[in-house]
């Protein structure tokens, strides 16, 4: 869904040095040089210096305009915070860039389907058809057709490698931003985050928070004296792995091989109210849009399948003191065919619930995967919330 605005969001590229992972656990280096990272943002008028920043990470496909209208309508409430949504790594208007391309080199290619060509083309796929479906789907599924590039073949660049989009270098990118001094300067006075992770993202989140917890010291020796308040996690990815079988993966990653599928996938898997049609178009923009490596970085051991459980109850363990004092709210989408409201109740809420954290759970009626777009009212409730308590 989309709304008017009379608030105009603004967008900024932070350039920060691509690292390696700055976590407890090994990873490979990255070397993929210069990197610039895309945020979106609305700075209310007035002083900020005592109010949190919101700083909102996308779901897979998505990019910082996903939370256009949560930003939009925050801006337009009472909420004096300033909120940022940041797009990462290989999506958006964030590119990592060969070390050898000049700065000044335009970044942008276009695809190769203008993203004014008519995307909704009729498909008698029914709506409950899953994405990851057995052998003998109908062939109406786009996501049937076979692929010039089986999953196993290479599809990415030295400089766009699975390991550089995994769970930790995602988490390393955004520390990255916030010790920038572009970023820290003016978009986060108060030196206080809530933060709101969308699927993916929140195996993204729990690395953060431990990392932040640890004192905040990146990789180069700066230390980010940031602290999460307030954690809002929109149908999370499973705080354990998750580990699909190759013709599901396979169906996931051509999900987003062309305009077409993105689009089906938006409607028919993703998302269950109605959606306009320019909002699928920009959806299915950013789906496609994505690196190789963004998109193969999820689908594998450096992404889905990393178990979070250790790394999180680190983080718990940094702040025992305050950890009851420390809220996270769970969003979850009653028609989510992705995230349903029974597997985000076990395998996210409960090992919150047995790790001793204050947790609570709201299921959106008639919503599906994609909250920021289906529910943003809700969305932003759920952020006001934890502002105000």
């Amino acid at each position: 869904m989309s709304s008017s605005s009379p608030f105009q969001l603004s967008s900024r590229d932070i350039q920060v040095r691509a690292r390696s992972s700055c976590f407890p656990y090994p990873f490979p280096s990255d070397n993929s040089g210069p990197l610039t990272l895309n945020v979106r943002y609305h700075k209310p008028s007035g002083n900020h210096d005592t109010e949190p920043t919101i700083l909102c990470l996308p779901f897979w496909g998505g990019s910082a305009s996903t939370y256009d209208d949560v930003l939009t309508q925050l801006a337009s409430s009472s909420s004096k915070s300033i909120s940022v949504a940041l797009s990462y790594r290989g999506t958006g208007s964030s590119h990592a860039r060969d070390p050898d391309t000049p700065l000044d080199t335009p970044l942008d290619t276009p695809l190769d389907t203008p993203l004014d060509t008519p995307i909704d083309t009729p498909i008698d796929t029914p709506l409950d058809t899953p994405l990851v479906t057995p052998l003998d789907t109908p062939v109406d599924n786009p996501l049937d057709n076979p692929v010039d590039n089986p999953l196993d073949t290479p599809l990415v660049t030295p400089q766009d490698t699975l390991q550089n989009h995994s769970i930790s270098s995602l988490a390393a990118d955004v520390l990255g931003v916030l010790s920038s001094p572009d970023f820290t300067s003016d978009l986060i006075p108060s030196g206080r985050l809530v933060l709101v992770a969308h699927s993916m993202s929140a195996k993204v989140a729990y690395h953060l928070l431990y990392y932040l917890g640890n004192g905040g010291i990146d990789g180069s020796g700066v230390r980010i004296g940031f602290r999460v308040q307030r954690l809002l996690l929109l149908a999370p990815a499973p705080i354990g792995p998750l580990d699909l079988p190759p013709q599901m993966r396979a169906q996931q990653l051509r999900a987003y091989d062309s305009l077409e599928n993105a689009s089906w996938t938006i409607r028919s898997v993703l998302s269950r109210s109605p959606l306009d049609d320019d909002v699928v178009r920009r959806l299915a923009g950013d789906a496609v849009g994505m690196s190789p490596g963004a998109k193969s970085g999820w689908l594998g051991e450096y992404g889905m399948k990393v178990d979070c459980t250790e790394v999180l109850r680190a983080a718990m363990n940094l702040v025992k003191g305050t950890r009851r004092a420390f809220r996270v709210r769970v969003l979850v989408g009653r028609e989510d065919r992705v995230e349903t409201v029974e597997k985000v109740q076990k395998e996210t809420v409960d090992v919150l619930h047995s790790m001793g954290v204050n947790v609570g759970i709201k299921v959106v009626e008639g919503c599906g995967h994609l909250l920021p777009v289906e529910a943003a009212k809700e969305v932003v409730g759920e952020i006001e919330s934890l502002l105000h308590t």
